[in-house]
């Protein structure tokens, strides 16, 4: 009939996008490993700010430079400004 009919199909080569939460806000992201750095970036993330993974009793850990990140669903971000330093 010479119509082209398009199906949405997996594509293998291209990174699932998982849901994630910066700040509270759900995020979308392909999923996959990150530097600190990568992910500050894909998250928009000023580059002086600090990046805080959430564990999974709730604690807080900050992500340090040149770590390694698995982004999978359900992660849980909080950025913030760089604190301490000297007074």
């Amino acid at each position: 009939d010479g119509v082209d009919h398009f199906f949405p199909a997996a594509r293998p080569n291209e990174p699932r996008l998982v849901t994630i939460k910066l700040n509270g806000d759900p995020v979308k992201i392909p999923g996959g490993d990150y530097t600190t750095e990568t992910l500050k970036k894909k998250l928009e993330v000023p580059a002086d700010w600090d990046l805080d993974i959430m564990a999974s009793d709730g604690t807080m850990r900050p992500l340090q430079p040149g770590e390694v990140i698995k982004v999978v669903k359900g992660l849980k971000f909080v950025s913030h400004v760089r604190q301490g330093g000297s007074s």
